[in-house]
């Protein structure tokens, strides 16, 4: 029995939700910010949020004026470590 083909829409292919998990070390934060703009720059049409942990405060605020102006959803949680 043949299987039936799958078509996706252009809107369904919109509802990809690219989320990713980092700590608070520069090598992470940097890899993050190179993942956001590949998907800006390839039209990556769904929201893309990274979820980072382990910051300490200072370090917080330093890269939330970092990210500032990239549009990059993040997320800070405490280190579960």
């Amino acid at each position: 029995e043949a299987e039936a083909a799958v078509e996706f829409t252009r809107a369904e292919s919109d509802e990809v939700h690219v989320a990713f998990v980092t700590d608070c070390h520069g090598n992470n934060l940097w890899q993050a910010e190179l993942l956001f703009l590949s998907a800006q720059r390839t039209g990556q049409r769904g929201p893309v949020t990274q979820i980072i942990s382990g910051c300490s405060p200072e370090r917080r605020a330093h890269v939330e004026q970092r990210h500032a102006g990239l549009g990059l959803p993040r997320h800070f949680k405490q280190s579960f470590v």
